[in-house]
């Protein structure tokens, strides 16, 4: 079966109410009825308790665990972050530890950051950083990624441009933790991760998080984690040059183990999507790495932000393209290029909503059309997607057990992901493997959110 993609306009929401009264002209068709269904959950506000897990004293300088829950992966990255620290800094004294998991978005790609929705979950691997108080007014920083390499910079006088590279990703975490509170004496930071740089698993984001959520912990600052998403989207923004939207840096601090998030990119509020165990995700690297300040990433922000103004220039002051119709595109004065960039992000607003429809009524068949019409609109009409994806995507669809495949996270190189069936998961991966169809492998169901750890 086709499924035919509903275009019609997405009114803002932000009260819980369900999403079936922004289909509008197509409710009798019968590839689009499962769409009339009710969600039957209510938005998730973003101010809720911290799922972390763990209670702050009042001088931040012990962690009591209410409820572990540390994975082997995680503990391993702990101990290769404290092992570093220890080889670097003064031994003695408080430190904490923070870990944030990487993600994969199963759809809504590149429509973050025009005002669309995503659903991502997190994944079972990340990154921890262990933070301690140093000296001289600076933050020392290190990474296992990057042995040897101890990046420094003054926490008085932070801005833009002052640090490069991946240690301009921390100082704007720090500077925004330090915002309008007295600067500490120093800080020490160590990181160590099984992310992959590059592959799409948002190993940036979890870089933020974890960087975040230590320091917070180590000046005593209890932050709602919606704020924290936020904090670490202006770090990416402002100090790395990346113009993201907030779907990375909300996954990683909002996460639910066994669940995917439904997230309005707007409102930045989610909703649950559970994902049941009778299906799983093979998420497979195509060995192409991605940079994504090279210019691709917002170039093509651009292209829809043109779009959208044309539009609104000749038909309706619409906020956002989910707002849209491809109908809209035919007015004048819009480029062709952005024509199509346009098109794939009112498109996938569509595929979105549909999918959690299809996810929640488990119609895995329907989910997995999703999926590729997904990769096929980011390959043709946003144009991110690469020849290596495009053979592991196709590959994938073409294996018994697999409903669907895509490419995950901004393209240009990375990981696609597949939903497959879990009784044949372990073999589709193996066959990737043993094929040297791809570099690494992970067979991931959703994972939880970012946490504070005993230092």
């Amino acid at each position: 079966m086709v499924l035919l993609l509903w275009v019609g306009r997405v009114p803002e929401w932000s009260n819980g109410a369900d999403c079936k009264s922004a289909i509008r002209g197509f409710e009798s068709h019968p590839d689009l009825s499962f769409l009339k269904q009710d969600h039957g959950q209510a938005i998730r506000g973003p101010f809720l308790p911290s799922p972390s897990g763990w209670t702050l004293n009042a001088a931040a300088a012990d962690m009591q665990p209410t409820s572990p829950n540390a994975s082997p992966g995680m503990l391993a990255v702990r101990t290769a972050a404290l092992d570093l620290y220890e080889s670097l800094y003064p031994k003695g004294g408080s430190r904490v530890a923070a870990y944030a998991p990487g993600r994969v978005n199963i759809i809504g790609e590149h429509i973050d950051y025009t005002g669309g929705f995503v659903m991502p979950m997190a994944i079972g691997r990340g990154t921890v950083c262990v933070a301690s108080l140093g000296e001289g007014g600076v933050a020392r920083v290190a990474s296992a990624q990057t042995p040897g390499n101890v990046v420094e910079f003054s926490l008085a006088g932070l801005s833009p441009g002052v640090v490069t590279g991946w240690g301009a990703y921390i100082a704007g975490v720090v500077k925004g933790c330090l915002d309008q509170r007295p600067l500490p004496p120093g800080l020490n930071l160590s990181f160590a991760s099984d992310l992959p740089v590059g592959a799409g698993l948002s190993s940036s984001a979890a870089l933020e998080v974890s960087a975040a959520l230590a320091v917070d912990a180590i000046l005593g600052v209890d932050r709602p984690r919606v704020d924290v998403a936020r904090l670490c989207r202006r770090a990416e923004r402002d100090y790395a040059g990346v113009p993201c939207g907030i779907m990375d840096q909300y996954i990683a601090c909002m996460a639910e183990a066994e669940h995917a998030l439904f997230i309005d990119c707007v409102s930045e509020q989610h909703r649950l999507v559970r994902i049941p165990p009778e299906v799983t995700f093979v998420i497979a690297d195509s060995g192409k790495r991605h940079e994504l300040t090279a210019g691709e990433y917002a170039d093509r922000r651009a292209s829809c932000e043109r779009a959208l103004d044309a539009i609104r220039k000749a038909r309706d002051p619409y906020r956002h393209l989910r707002h849209c119709t491809f109908a809209d595109l035919g007015v004048p004065g819009i480029d062709p290029v952005d024509r199509k960039r346009a098109r794939h992000s009112i498109g996938e607003c569509a595929r979105v909503l549909a999918a959690e429809q299809a996810f929640g009524s488990r119609r895995w068949a329907q989910a997995g059309d999703l999926m590729r019409q997904s990769h096929a609109s980011l390959r043709d009409d946003y144009e991110v997607s690469c020849d290596e994806l495009n053979t592991l995507a196709d590959r994938l669809n073409a294996m018994p057990g697999v409903h669907g495949a895509r490419l995950t996270g901004a393209g240009f190189g990375g990981c696609v992901v597949a939903l497959v069936h879990e009784s044949l998961a372990a073999e589709i991966a193996e066959e990737l493997r043993s094929s040297g169809a791809s570099p690494m492998v992970v067979v991931s169901r959703p994972a939880g959110a970012a946490t504070v750890l005993p230092g």
